[in-house]
């Protein structure tokens, strides 16, 4: 029995998205068959997801490593130079030279820590909150696109399975 239609989305038209050209697996008695084909389409939807984050940070124009430091900053306002770097696996020099360009792009800026001057603090600017308000609309627009064809009862069952099989897998150590 075929699954519905799909309607490419705009990702797929666009060419962002490759999906292996492999033939739906069929369930077996045991269930495993159907647990791979589970584990394989949370793959094909997560690299959906992923070529619409990817299309929009090239469309924001900024570079990868700027846009993942920028989205370190928005989320834990007032980090330090250091914390920044662990965060995004840099060196420090590395980071500084990041942080300096998007200082003078006006993305971040960089203020004393009032409790201990010698310690500066990198937050976002109000250009910086404009493009992550940007991004979020057109990523959950996305979103909800895909989740589109999915009723309220659903996607509370697909949320229930999601979170045992992330407790599963942490149990193993994943």
């Amino acid at each position: 029995m075929a699954g519905p239609a799909h309607e490419p989305s705009r990702w797929d038209r666009a060419g962002l998205v490759r999906e292996p050209d492999l033939p739906p697996l069929r369930p077996g008695d045991d269930g495993v068959d159907t647990a791979d084909e589970v584990v394989r389409l949370v793959a094909l939807v997560n690299r959906h997801i992923q070529a619409t984050v990817t299309a929009l940070r090239r469309e924001s124009a900024l570079p990868t490593t700027a846009w993942h430091l920028l989205f370190e900053i928005y989320n834990r306002p007032g980090m330090t130079l250091a914390e920044l770097a662990r965060a995004g696996e840099l060196s420090k020099a590395r980071t500084s030279v990041l942080v300096e360009g998007l200082r003078g792009e006006g993305y971040v800026e960089k203020r004393a820590d009032p409790d201990d001057r010698r310690v500066v603090r990198i937050f976002t600017t109000d250009r910086m909150d404009r493009v992550w308000l940007w991004y979020e609309e057109r990523y959950r627009a996305a979103v909800r696109e895909i989740m589109a064809g999915i009723d309220a009862e659903e996607r509370r069952a697909l949320v229930a399975a999601l979170h045992k099989m992330r407790e599963a897998a942490q149990a193993r150590g994943w």
